[in-house]
């Protein structure tokens, strides 16, 4: 018997006897992607990848909806694994999709305030002094900052499927 995992992922996807081999007929040819020895059971988000010559728990949460500051996130990778500050439960859909913008906006990791503070703090900056190249290089940093800003608030809307 043999235990066939996926080429890319590693992960196991089940038993397989083999093929006669053709030229002797009493010998099994050992399928490419696959090891004599069985994998591991595994738990709830759990999945046995070959690795390295051996089997190994690796987490799988794929599939598996979160959300962060009401951002709903989905886990499609194996090995990937829910944030800390996550939830898996739907925000309240009695919270208005303003005040949802609003926390989306100020969370630090998935918001865009970071991006405008920066943006502020290159203008007055940019205020400060007198060298116009300085000036012209601050005000440039600071409208690719707002740019990045205003695509982070449309990726907040798109996953609120706020228009």
């Amino acid at each position: 018997m043999f235990y066939e995992f996926d080429p890319k992922t590693k992960e196991y996807l089940g038993q397989t006897a083999g093929c006669p081999h053709p030229l002797r007929p009493t010998e099994v040819l050992h399928p490419a992607y696959a090891t004599k020895t069985p994998p591991p059971d595994t738990a709830d988000h759990q999945a046995a990848c070959f690795q390295n010559g051996a089997w190994t728990l690796v987490a799988d949460y794929r599939g598996t909806t979160y959300w962060q500051q009401g951002v709903a996130h989905t886990i499609t990778s194996l090995g990937e694994t829910l944030p800390e500050e996550a939830t898996e439960t739907a925000p309240d859909p009695e919270i208005s999709i303003t005040e949802q913008l609003a926390r989306a906006y100020a969370d630090p990791l998935t918001g865009s305030d970071r991006f405008f503070m920066e943006a502020t703090r290159k203008r007055a900056l940019a205020a400060q002094t007198e060298d116009t190249t300085t000036q012209q290089n601050l005000l440039a940093e600071a409208l690719s900052a707002e740019t990045q800003g205003l695509a982070r608030v449309e990726e907040i809307k798109l996953s609120l499927n706020v228009s």
